[in-house]
């Protein structure tokens, strides 16, 4: 049994009421503040109903993938005042943009493909360093009975999530891993996309809280990427493929150039060594430039921002002129994620002699038909005369 008085009724209860009660855990909490009178009720409720709460839910991203916003860019810029974290809650502008959601289901009678969005108040904290991520429900929730609890967010692959990493780990996503709308983890093959998901809660024993963990937790894995992006040009109408296009895709470290072939695809060299396709350029952030255009056509004065942070990933491309990101379109038969880039005709071909000769035969074409009508009219006027 327990019972809520003040301090100085705590002799009275120990020594004439709890002593007489016929219960396994007897405890006097003492409070005379707002606070802890609310504390003290929660534990009473708690040792009651044997509720867990102030459940907090924390995931540690493995090396194969990263904290992204909606866009795909990093966090870094939500992080104001630099000190490696972001912290909010279920409500704010940020949480939108992290996609961050908490959804639930019942284990008996759901499942996790079709869990729904938990519409109650947390709060979150990302370690940008350490790269983890803490969900907390609150001192005053308890978490429901025979309900399970998910989390998810954005993350994008980095530059480890390769084939190669694959084939060494042979890894398989566990059973029920699979978020609604998604079918690319539970018993598929890929990589660990944490490395450490734990459960904090608190619960009543003996009339004190007391904080447990624990780390056992289902793995999802994602896939690398198998396929990369290409560099495309066309002419404006987009009919015609463009051959003879130089590029540059450069920054402070490197420099690659590439030509446009008979099909409009861009082949890059890094130096002077044939670079298979553009998977083989080194993650990073360049600027593209077109340096000189297809015969017949005008140079483009856009230029582009290339972020690749993976082999193999899809690139984040920033049109510099518009500052708009340039939206790649997937090539569902070959996978490649391609950028067009589009050149105008010159409508007024350059000559070396100026105006050229058309307006002179023009002008000699017509003295000589004017020479011809003097010339009949005097003969017309000889005929007369005799």
């Amino acid at each position: 049994r327990q019972s809520v008085g003040s301090a100085a009724g705590t002799t009275f209860l120990e020594n004439s009421i709890v002593k007489n009660v016929n219960a396994t855990t007897k405890t006097v909490i003492g409070a005379d503040k707002e606070a802890e009178l609310t504390n003290a009720f929660n534990l009473i409720l708690g040792s009651i109903t044997k509720q867990i709460g102030n459940v907090t839910i924390t995931d540690t991203l493995s090396e194969y993938v990263t904290f992204v916003d909606e866009q795909g860019e990093f966090l870094s810029k939500y992080d104001t005042d630099q000190d490696e974290s972001i912290k909010g809650n279920s409500n704010d502008d940020i949480a939108a943009q992290l996609g961050l959601k908490v959804n639930t289901y019942n284990k008996d009678t759901g499942f996790i493909t079709s869990a729904e969005e938990y519409t109650g108040s947390y709060t979150y904290e990302i370690d940008l360093y350490n790269k983890t991520i803490s969900v907390n429900f609150g001192e005053d929730y308890f978490l429901e009975r025979d309900v399970i609890y998910t989390i998810s967010f954005n993350v994008r692959l980095t530059e480890k999530a390769t084939k190669e990493a694959l084939e060494e780990k042979k890894t398989f996503g566990d059973d029920l891993t699979d978020y609604p709308g998604n079918d690319t983890s539970s018993k598929k093959s890929g990589l660990y996309s944490n490395s450490n998901t734990s459960l904090s809660y608190e619960l009543v024993v003996n009339g004190k809280k007391r904080t447990e963990t624990q780390n056992d937790y289902e793995k999802p894995v994602v896939q690398p990427y198998d396929k990369t992006w290409i560099l495309i040009k066309e002419n404006k109408g987009g009919q015609l493929q463009l051959e003879g296009a130089w590029f540059t895709l450069s920054n402070n470290d490197k420099t690659y150039t590439g030509i446009s072939d008979e099909n409009g695809v861009v082949q890059w060299k890094d130096g002077d060594k044939v670079l298979n396709s553009s998977q083989d350029i080194e993650p990073g952030t360049y600027t593209l430039t077109e340096t000189k255009a297809p015969a017949g056509y005008s140079l483009t004065t856009d230029t582009w921002t290339v972020e690749i942070y993976a082999k193999r990933a899809k690139p984040v491309i920033t049109c510099v002129t518009t500052n708009e990101k340039v939206q790649l379109e997937q090539d569902l038969t070959t996978g490649y994620f391609k950028m067009k880039v589009k050149n105008e005709v010159l409508y007024s071909l350059p000559s070396a002699g100026g105006s050229g000769i058309f307006w002179y035969t023009i002008g000699g074409i017509l003295l000589m038909m004017a020479a011809a009508l003097i010339l009949y009219k005097n003969k017309c006027r000889e005929v007369l005369n005799r």
